[in-house]
């Protein structure tokens, strides 16, 4: 009896081994697979854009800052006529007397 458990535990561990060698062979290759695909992409971002796709990058740039400092000088615009707004219906609400219909409601520094 002694033998049949002996061979038993044998092919349990003949099998064993298989499963864990194939087990271990099969993530040596899913690990191989994907360094090449980590060298495929660093070696399609070593490559660089043409000089003409760098002037169109840099110069939409230029625009996308102009735009954006346009907007902002805008901006400072519109704060500065609603500054006024406040003033007048501040001066309307508070003594409607006092306020001089006749004065140039034109662009003013504040």
């Amino acid at each position: 009896m002694s033998i049949y458990i002996l061979l038993l535990i044998a092919c349990f561990a003949a099998l064993s081994g298989l499963a864990i060698g194939f087990g271990i062979a099969s993530v040596i290759a899913a690990f191989k697979n994907l360094s090449a695909k980590i060298d495929r992409l660093e070696e399609a971002s070593k490559q660089r854009n043409p000089y003409r796709t760098n002037d169109a990058l840099e110069d939409a740039m230029a625009i996308v800052h102009d735009a954006v400092w346009q907007a902002d000088a805008t901006l400072d615009y519109v704060r500065a006529r609603m500054k006024q707004v406040d003033h007048t219906l501040q001066t309307a609400r508070t003594d409607p007397d006092v306020y001089n219909s006749d004065r140039s409601n034109q662009k003013r520094n504040l």
